[in-house]
C-alpha cells in the first residue's frame, strides 16, 4: 500500500470513530469521546503529507477491550478445564475436592496437599502414591482430591479403574473402538486395584497398560483394600508380576483407616442432607 493510500485509509477510519455524543475540542479539533472525555484521534506527521488526525483508542474503549480480552480469557479458561474434567471417569469422583475434605485426618491432608503444591517435582520422579486401606476408608476421596486439584491446575489427569482400561484396550483391537490415548494424561488415578476379577488374557492386557504408564515415566496414583503384603505376594505370577510393576510406580504406601480418625464418609453425608429434609 502506497503512503497516500495509507494516508487516506487512516483518515477514513478516523471519521468513522465518532459515536453519539462525541465531540471537537475546539482548541485541538480533535475528537474526544463524550464519556470519558479523552482524544480519540491524535495528530499524526509523515513528513511527506501534511499532518492529519487518525484514530485513538479513549479510556472507555480501552476498557471495553479489557472487559471482552477478560470475558474470553475465563470462556477459554472454562473450556479447557471442562475438556480435562473429562479425564474423570465417574462423576461421583469429580465431587471430591480439597474443599469437601472435613480435615479430621490432618496427616493425611496435608500429605495430599503437599503433593499437589509440590507437583513438578512429583512428576519429574515420577513419584506416586498407594493408598491403601478398609472399605469406606476415603482413599478413593484422597485420589480425587488430588486429580481434581491438578485438572483446576490444568494438568491432564486420567481417574478411572484398571478394569476400564483393559477393557477399553481390548475392546479397541476386537472390536474397533476408539483406544485411550495414554500419552494425553500426566498423572494417571487407578481405583479399587484387586477388586477386578481378571483372567489370563486380562491380566496380560492390564501388565501392558501399566507398563505403557511405566515407559511414559508418569506418576500413578493407586487405592486398594488389599494390604501392602497381600500385593508382595499374590498367589500367582501374573498376577504377582502386575503388583510389582504397580508398587514400583507407587513408592510410597498410605494407610488410611477411616475408623481410627473418624472421617465423614460420603453415606454420612447423605444421611445428615436427608435428616434435613425428613425431619425438619
Amino acid at each position: 500500500m502506497s503512503i497516500n493510500n495509507l494516508v487516506e485509509e487512516t483518515k477514513k477510519r478516523a471519521a468513522a470513530i465518532r459515536k453519539e455524543g462525541d465531540y471537537i475540542n475546539p482548541d485541538t479539533g480533535l475528537l474526544h469521546c463524550g464519556v470519558c472525555k479523552e482524544p480519540k484521534q491524535y495528530i499524526v506527521d509523515t513528513r511527506i503529507r501534511k499532518p492529519f488526525p487518525a484514530a485513538l483508542e479513549c479510556r472507555c474503549e480501552r476498557e471495553q477491550k479489557q472487559k471482552e480480552k477478560g470475558f474470553w480469557e475465563r470462556y477459554d479458561k472454562a473450556q479447557r478445564q471442562k475438556e480435562l474434567a473429562k479425564g474423570i471417569k465417574s462423576e461421583a469422583f469429580k465431587g471430591f475436592t480439597f474443599d469437601t475434605d472435613d480435615r479430621r485426618n490432618t496427616a493425611l491432608s496435608k500429605l495430599c496437599c503437599d503433593y499437589v503444591r509440590n507437583w513438578g517435582e512429583m512428576e519429574k520422579l515420577s513419584g506416586g502414591l498407594l493408598f491403601y486401606g478398609d472399605v469406606g476408608g476415603g482413599k478413593s476421596f484422597y485420589a480425587g482430591c488430588i486429580a481434581n486439584a491438578l485438572i483446576k491446575r490444568e494438568v491432564p489427569v486420567l481417574f478411572t479403574s484398571l478394569r476400564e482400561l483393559v477393557d477399553n484396550r481390548q475392546a479397541a483391537k476386537y472390536r474397533g473402538a476408539e483406544l485411550i490415548n495414554l500419552q494425553e494424561y500426566r498423572l494417571f488415578v487407578l481405583d479399587d486395584i484387586g477388586a477386578e476379577k481378571l483372567n489370563k488374557a486380562d491380566l496380560d492386557t492390564a501388565f501392558s497398560v501399566i507398563d505403557d504408564i511405566y515407559l511414559l515415566k508418569r506418576p500413578l496414583i493407586v487405592t486398594t483394600n488389599l494390604t501392602v503384603a497381600q500385593l508382595r505376594t499374590p498367589d500367582n505370577q501374573e498376577t504377582a508380576r502386575l503388583y510389582s510393576r504397580i508398587l514400583e510406580r507407587c513408592p510410597e504406601p498410605v494407610f488410611v483407616d477411616n475408623r481410627e480418625h473418624n472421617r465423614t464418609t460420603a453415606a454420612d453425608e447423605k444421611r445428615k442432607q436427608m435428616e434435613k429434609i425428613l425431619y425438619t
